[in-house]
């Protein structure tokens, strides 16, 4: 009887997973909450790109990495191109 309802419920959950649409990363954004520096990489000792203000919103590419500091960094769409934007000025 155990087995029967483990498998039950295995098939319930994975009904239930197979309804909820899958969030690509292109359906989600990065919004800027302060003015930031876009930069060539996950770090301040990459590069600036460029300054934008807050508010700007971009197309998160679904990949986050932490730098030496241990802040999270997102990777976002920018003019044609990719940039690193850091999470204490931005949010998914």
């Amino acid at each position: 009887l155990r087995k029967i309802v483990a498998w039950v419920m295995a098939l319930m959950l994975a009904a239930l997973t197979a309804c909820v649409p899958a969030m690509a990363a292109s359906d989600m954004t990065v919004k800027t909450t302060e003015s930031v520096h876009l930069r060539k990489g996950p770090g301040l000792d990459y590069g600036d790109i460029t300054s934008v203000e807050a508010g700007n919103s971009y197309t998160y590419q679904g990949v986050s990495r932490y730098d030496g500091r241990g802040v999270v960094w997102h990777k976002i769409s920018y003019k044609k191109s990719s940039a690193w934007v850091s999470s204490k000025y931005a949010k998914v």
